[in-house]
């Protein structure tokens, strides 16, 4: 994940995470919030700490939905 002025602006996926996640690499790069999107609600929260503390290093573990 890169990000500018606070923002993920772009995403770097290998076409195999289609086959973890159901998202093709292309899908990653023209919405750089879909990580995000697939993103269990429940875990929103804790997801959404990890990235504003983003120099952290600490594991964050969260469920996300597939594509269908």
């Amino acid at each position: 994940m890169r990000v500018e002025k606070s923002r993920a602006v772009e995403s770097m996926h290998s076409p195999s995470c289609e086959a973890v996640t159901g998202y093709s690499a292309e899908g990653f790069a023209a919405d750089p919030y879909l990580y995000i999107k697939m993103v269990s609600p429940e875990y929103y929260a804790c997801l959404d700490a990890a990235n504003w503390e983003h120099k952290s290093t600490r594991n964050v573990l969260y469920l996300t939905t597939l594509s269908d």
